[in-house]
């Protein structure tokens, strides 16, 4: 259940995801962070870490079209830190 919420948390645009059930799938995974994180989700660790590094890699190349999933993820990754 944990990998297939990561996958959709990581891309929401594969189906179709709303802003409202975006934010009700990063609720369902921060109860998993509450108990899992990062020991028995390691896999969502190296996406954070990985996706920090993508970002700093890229931030020239950043294109206003990528502000959607930029904030998204930074939300997620700000509700992560929270619990």
């Amino acid at each position: 259940m944990k990998a297939k919420i990561l996958s959709l948390i990581q891309n929401p645009d594969d189906c179709i995801l709303g802003e409202n059930a975006y934010n009700q799938l990063t609720l369902v995974a921060c109860i998993f962070v509450k108990q899992d994180f990062p020991s028995s989700w390691p896999q969502l660790n190296q996406w954070l870490l990985q996706t920090f590094d993508d970002l700093f890699n890229n931030l020239n190349s950043l294109q206003t079209e990528d502000v959607p999933k930029i904030q998204r993820f930074l939300n997620f990754y700000f509700q992560v830190l929270k619990e």
